[in-house]
Order: structure tokens, then sequence, then C-alpha cells
């Protein structure tokens, strides 16, 4: 999953901010919305192992596909009991880009861990600024699912 995940850097919506475009319209079947989650579950039917309860997303009017949200997939890992604290490869990792940690459910962001050296992690992040984007960072971020 991880070298499927590096193989997309560089996708792009185009136009940027539209949420859709012919690069990243397989992540949300074409309906124009954030696709981060979108994006990680399309990973995982890739690799033949979907999150549970998962939907293919189809083409059509533009709406949210509530099984393809950070919520969703947060609630997939509370069920699961899948919270860590140390990032692995191969984790999606959960974020409130908000800048306050007491607000749960505000401006949320997934992404996968490709990489771990120490403090750092090595990221794919689908939907960064309408791009997918490998990023390094110091680890933070309290949430984690792990595959």
């Amino acid at each position: 999953m991880v070298n499927l995940a590096r193989q997309q850097i560089g996708k792009k919506e185009i136009p940027i901010g539209s949420d859709g475009g012919v690069e990243v319209d397989p992540f949300n079947g074409g309906r124009h919305e954030a696709w981060c989650a979108a994006s990680m579950a399309w990973l995982f039917r890739q690799i033949g192992a979907p999150l549970p309860g998962d939907k293919i997303p189809s083409p059509g009017p533009q709406g949210f596909n509530n099984n393809h949200s950070v919520t969703y997939i947060q609630t997939i890992a509370q069920k699961l009991n899948s919270w860590y604290s140390e990032p692995q490869t191969g984790d999606m990792i959960l974020y409130n880009t908000s800048g306050n940690p007491s607000v749960v459910n505000s401006d949320r962001h997934i992404g996968l861990v490709v990489d771990v050296q120490g403090d750092i992690i090595y990221t794919v992040e689908f939907n960064w600024s309408g791009r997918v984007e490998l990023t390094k960072q110091e680890w933070k971020t309290r949430y984690m699912y792990n595959k």
C-alpha cells in the first residue's frame, strides 16, 4: 500500500480547488468532494482489503459520501480499538488541523505514514492543497489507525 500511495505523488486537482479532475476522480468517484479520506478507502480497495462498510463511490451529483470521511475512518478505528501512539509505516494518520486540540471534529485530515525515522515521519497526503504530496514532519499528532 505504501508503494501504491507513493506512485500517486504529484497528482492534482484540475483546476486546483475543484476537488476533482481526471487525476483525482478515481479516488472520489468523480463526486468533487474532499478526497483525503476517499483516497485512503481507495488505497485499501486496491490492495484487496476494503475498509469495513466501504462503498465504491460512483459519479453523480455533488454530495458527500459519509463512508469516505475522516470521521467515518475514525469511527472504524475506535470500534476496532486501533489507536496507536507510535507511528508505523503503513498507518493512517488523523490530524486536527484547526490548531486547537480540544476541538475534536474540526478541520480534519488523514494521510498515510510511509516512513518513520525517530521523531520524523514521512507521509503521503492526498488532497494536500489540492495535490498528492510527500511530507516530512515531526511526530506531534495523537491518533492513528493501523491497517
